[in-house]
């Protein structure tokens, strides 16, 4: 299991939460900033030379912003659109095809309920969830 965070503590703190419940389980963990492109695709190459068959991707990171879209800070919006959208299409992208060469695999995207209307104090959070759910 490849577990990856961007802060260290919990990515620890979850390590040695699944070591508690399975011992024997075989952990990779990795602190990564899924809003940096560079260290994405640093981390997808160290996926592909690891030679780890991933078996399921789950891309679970989100982030989330609440508030009318005029006030909203574009460091904010635009680290939703880098972890929401941008991160969970490249890391789908680098890992498919070696699913599909193994004919095995499963990917599982978590979007939100959000995704399914417009919300007005939640207008990029939204939107990055209907990218989703229509990915």
């Amino acid at each position: 299991m490849v577990l990856v965070a961007r802060r260290n503590d919990r990515l620890a703190a979850l390590q040695s939460e699944l070591k508690v419940i399975n011992p024997k389980l075989e952990l990779f963990s990795r602190p990564l900033d899924l809003r940096d492109k560079d260290e994405l695709e640093r981390f997808c190459d160290w996926l592909d030379e690891s030679d780890l068959a991933i078996d399921v991707l789950i891309n679970n990171a989100g982030l989330g912003d609440h508030g009318p879209f005029v006030d909203c800070e574009w460091e904010r919006v635009n680290s939703m659109l880098q972890i929401n959208v941008y991160a969970l299409t490249y890391l789908t992208f680098r890992v498919l095809p070696k699913m599909r060469k193994a004919r095995c695999g499963a990917i599982l995207n978590v979007s939100s309920i959000a995704s399914l209307l417009p919300l007005p104090n939640s207008a990029v959070y939204a939107a990055t969830k209907a990218y989703v759910t229509s990915f």
